[in-house]
């Protein structure tokens, strides 16, 4: 039971790291879709990029709130965050 706890801490942590990544990625992307030189094409992939990380984003909150469940002794704690642009304009 024990090794079970340990490996779904780790896996919280790389659950958090990549939704840390995909955030940072995210915003980047906003960038790129609001510079007025953005060639279309490029803003299309950009919003594609957004839609695919908040698909991935979703899916990695679900499975961390299995985890959750499944062993009730690992706490998943997430930092109040404010809206720093990430969702766009």
């Amino acid at each position: 039971m024990n090794n079970n706890i340990d490996a779904a801490s780790t896996r919280a942590i790389v659950y958090t790291e990549s939704i840390k990544g995909m955030r940072k990625l995210i915003k980047k992307c906003w960038k790129i879709v609001n510079d007025p030189k953005t060639l279309e094409t490029d803003r299309i992939e950009a919003l594609r990029l957004v839609k695919d990380c908040n698909v991935n984003i979703a899916q990695i909150l679900i499975d961390m709130r299995r985890e959750y469940l499944t062993y009730g002794m690992v706490k998943f704690e997430s930092k109040e965050e404010k809206d720093d642009g990430i969702y766009g304009p």
